[in-house]
């Protein structure tokens, strides 16, 4: 978060720049497309690619991500959160990064997670699908946007790599500290986890969903998770691969001094850090590197709160358990040029090459978190830094978890 206030009084925030956005929005349906990994074209609702015995799905393990378009774009306040419908037993089971998102899109990641039994469907046909859900400045309104077509978990375990998900990025938002100008994402209960599946979900995974773990986040992003979490057509060659160079890291790291404000306030502040290799040669690209925060509340918080951090997350966001951070516009740190992008100048949270701010290709990445809230909060907020490799859709890298002590 910035150092300046934020501007919502009472209420926590985690990452600067979260205005509340005016609960007078009527929340409506967009139209929802969705987009295969090297597609050329969108589908009219979320798909997974055909497999060979004919059937759309994906085998245990396999991770694929779509993007989601949202025609018009959702405006502030409004979202649509993301489930996999018919889950269990027979009919296998998946997760996906589940939001909510907001804005022009996002890119959710589908995770297998149990094989469907053969007998359970006829050829052709799926057992499972993925629904859209509007969200209604964070009330579930139980109106699906979009269900998805059918698909199913094929039962051969493989394992996440470039080809299973090569042209993937995930994504992932938080509302109270985030950028040094207008208001952090993670103000008083920043909360970072991002995720694909339901281990890397919004809650924990780098694709940009919504809940995962109640240790370290995991990710396999958007999230992004990981929920939230980043894959993105602006690198839609697909090609190329993420090598961390040093990073991620935290400055000051271990436990955050919190600090009182002239307002009254009190925050804890910190810069974040990594860079990336560039081997043109053996494909190995920058682009394909985002550096996504999480968080993570204890239950004296969320008491002391009545809830989440603020109303970024979803309603039913719980303590213990990673977020991928956000303000309360969905915006999140780290994501290049996706839905959630919202690049600050001056190592607030943008991606650069040398001295210049470069979105697309930077090879370093540089932001800055104030958290904060009112001299009555308490309970305590952990952070942790995930490098989300978006050509692949998987982790390549964390930091330390640090801790803020309100």
């Amino acid at each position: 978060m910035p150092p300046s206030d934020s501007g919502l009084g009472d209420f926590p925030q985690t990452r600067d720049r979260s205005e509340s956005s005016s609960s007078s929005t009527t929340c409506l349906c967009p139209r929802v497309t969705s987009r295969q990994p090297g597609a050329a074209a969108d589908d009219s609702a979320p798909r997974l690619p055909t497999l060979p015995s004919g059937t759309d799905g994906l085998a245990v393990n396999q991770q694929v991500p779509l993007t989601i378009t949202f025609t018009p774009p959702l405006p502030p306040g409004c979202a649509i959160r993301f489930d996999v419908l018919g889950s269990g037993g027979a009919n296998g089971a998946a997760s996906v990064t589940a939001g909510p998102f907001g804005g022009g899109g996002c890119v959710i990641v589908v995770t297998g997670t149990a094989p469907t039994a053969p007998g359970a469907h006829p050829p052709g046909a799926g057992t499972l699908s993925i629904a859209g859900t509007l969200i209604d400045h964070g009330v579930d309104t139980g109106v699906h946007c979009t269900v998805g077509y059918s698909f199913i978990v094929e039962g051969v375990v493989s394992t996440v790599s470039r080809s299973s998900s090569s042209s993937s990025t995930s994504s992932s938002s938080s509302g109270s500290s985030r950028k040094p100008s207008s208001s952090s994402r993670s103000s008083s209960s920043s909360s970072s986890s991002s995720s694909s599946s339901s281990s890397s979900s919004d809650s924990s995974s780098s694709s940009g969903s919504d809940s995962s773990s109640s240790s370290s986040p995991s990710s396999s992003s958007s999230s992004s998770s990981m929920s939230s979490s980043s894959s993105r057509s602006s690198l839609s060659s697909g090609s190329g691969s993420c090598h961390v160079k040093t990073g991620p890291t935290y400055t000051p790291d271990g436990t955050i001094a919190v600090t009182p404000l002239a307002n009254g306030r009190k925050q804890a502040s910190f810069s974040m850090d990594a860079t990336f290799d560039a081997d043109p040669a053996t494909g190995v690209r920058p682009g394909c590197c985002e550096v996504h925060q999480f968080i993570k509340w204890d239950q004296a918080f969320q008491t002391w709160r009545g809830g989440p951090p603020h109303a970024g997350f979803p309603a039913t966001a719980t303590f213990d358990t990673w977020y991928e951070d956000r303000d309360s516009n969905g915006k999140r740190y780290g994501h290049r040029t996706d839905a959630f992008s919202d690049p600050i100048a001056g190592c607030g949270d943008e991606y650069k090459t040398g001295a210049n701010q470069d979105q697309l290709n930077g090879n370093h990445y540089c932001g800055k978190d104030s958290p904060g809230g009112p001299p009555a909060m308490t309970g305590t907020f952990q952070f942790q830094l995930k490098v989300i490799d978006i050509c692949t859709g998987q982790e390549v890298g964390s930091g330390p978890v640090i801790t803020v002590n309100w």
